[in-house]
């Protein structure tokens, strides 16, 4: 199915490695996640779990480890994780098809009603949500009976993630209507945060089953386990032997471990980002670890900022920095994915600029490079966060100070400089970067 998003699956090469919970933690919630589920299975009847918390509180990780246990038991049916800024895993437009073509693979009798539909009508692909919905998932399933050998979860992660407040209430509306009027063998998790649109829709419904991260205290105590293990792997680790092999166990210590803990407030991503930031590599652990301990202040998100404060002023060109993380991270600019060359071709900086200006910040942000045409050194070829709190962190001017990213003015000074690579290159028809010259067409076709 061409319109599926192959890409959006919990098990994709696209998410690999996808954040999932560290073993032994989080059990009491998954295990009440686990026991929704199994009711549903036994009462045969529909359910929604609606999964909520705030940013960083580990709600993607959770739902990829329901996912993939409940892949293993042959319970789940299909899953899409939402992914702002990321083609076809952003929009509406991908959700349903993507869901019937994973439901099309869980069973024979499914992929033969579901092959039906699109061999009929090849065109209900490129429909509206809701036909799709009606003919590729309800249609198909609607004389389908609750059978133990018939996977039957559907995971939604990261509902907030995808593009208009609208959409997502229509997603919401559409799971709805077929929970309480389809009677579809189907039981859905559902998480993302706690946007107001959102929970005023599920306020309006009677069956469903809220679960909460907010104040979640066993996090602490996970958080904590966490953290330790992370320590233990990073002291063991061999590229961190010259500074670590004479550092007796355990390091650091339980107060530099709990007042992390105290720090995080519960938010995963704290712990993980700082994990990322001490064991970057060329770095010392001993020389980071009392860096971050350095910083303190009286809230977790306050924290968190803080600590994105101090691992992006290790750029020494702010302005590029910023440049180029608009340049990748800005969610409309779907061709701005070749980052390297085109981000150097527009603004005519050096070859590897753009490496040199996100070197130590690998604990922020993943980057995916390639080897250039005549294969002697790397380029860029993506960047995206790890987590989606950097995103916010970076668009909002309170938050992030000097490392705010105003989209206007970034626009303007792109078309600025992309304008100054047209006319050199209509003035003398030499010396400008191909990819910058491509790409300041694709901008300007697209803006004009």
């Amino acid at each position: 199915m061409r319109e599926a998003s192959t890409g959006a699956a919990h098990d994709s090469l696209e998410r690999h490695p996808p954040p999932r919970c560290h073993p032994g933690t989080r059990t009491e919630l998954l295990n009440k996640i686990h026991g929704c589920i199994r009711d549903a299975a036994e009462t045969k009847s529909e359910s929604i779990i609606w999964l909520h918390g705030p940013a960083g509180s580990g709600k993607s990780a959770i739902a990829q480890t329901i996912a993939e246990s409940c892949d293993e038991r042959r319970q789940l049916a299909a899953s899409f994780f939402f992914s702002r800024g990321r083609p076809h895993r952003d929009t509406i437009k991908y959700l349903f098809t993507t869901i019937a073509f994973q439901l099309a693979m869980s069973t024979p009798d499914r992929r033969r009603k579901i092959n039906k539909v699109v061999v009929d009508d090849p065109s209900v692909i490129h429909k509206a949500p809701s036909i799709q919905l009606n003919k590729l998932i309800i249609e198909p399933l609607q004389n389908e009976w609750w059978d133990d050998h018939f996977p039957f979860l559907i995971v939604i992660d990261g509902l907030d993630e995808c593009r208009g407040n609208v959409d997502q209430s229509q997603i919401l509306s559409y799971i709805f209507h077929l929970n309480e009027w389809c009677r579809l063998p189907l039981c859905f998790l559902i998480a993302s945060r706690p946007e107001p649109h959102i929970g005023s829709a599920f306020r309006t419904q009677n069956i469903y089953t809220a679960i909460s991260l907010y104040r979640d205290f066993e996090a602490l105590q996970d958080i904590c386990a966490y953290l330790c293990d992370g320590f233990c792997e990073i002291q063991d680790s061999e590229k961190h032997a010259d500074t670590m092999n004479a550092i007796s166990k355990p390091w650091p210590d339980f107060k530099m471990v709990s007042l992390l803990v105290d720090r995080s407030g519960g938010y995963f991503i704290y712990a993980s980002t700082i994990l990322r930031y001490i064991d970057e590599e060329y770095f010392s652990p001993l020389d980071r670890l009392a860096e971050v301990l350095k910083c303190s202040s009286p809230a977790p998100f306050s924290e968190l900022d803080k600590l994105y404060h101090q691992i992006l002023s290790v750029s020494q060109d702010t302005r590029l920095l910023k440049r180029i993380l608009w340049y990748s991270l800005h969610g409309d600019n779907h061709y701005f994915r070749c980052l390297g060359p085109a981000v150097e071709g527009v603004f005519q900086l050096r070859p590897g600029a753009s490496i040199l200006a996100l070197r130590g910040l690998h604990s922020l942000l993943w980057v995916d490079t390639t080897l250039d045409f005549g294969g002697n050194s790397h380029q860029i070829r993506t960047i995206k966060p790890f987590h989606a709190s950097l995103l916010d962190f970076l668009f909002d001017p309170q938050r992030a100070g000097k490392f705010f990213i105003d989209i206007e003015e970034n626009r303007i000074d792109f078309l600025r400089e992309s304008l100054r690579v047209f006319t050199k290159w209509a003035s003398t028809g030499r010396n400008i970067s191909y990819v910058g010259f491509t790409i300041t067409i694709a901008y300007w076709q697209s803006n004009l």
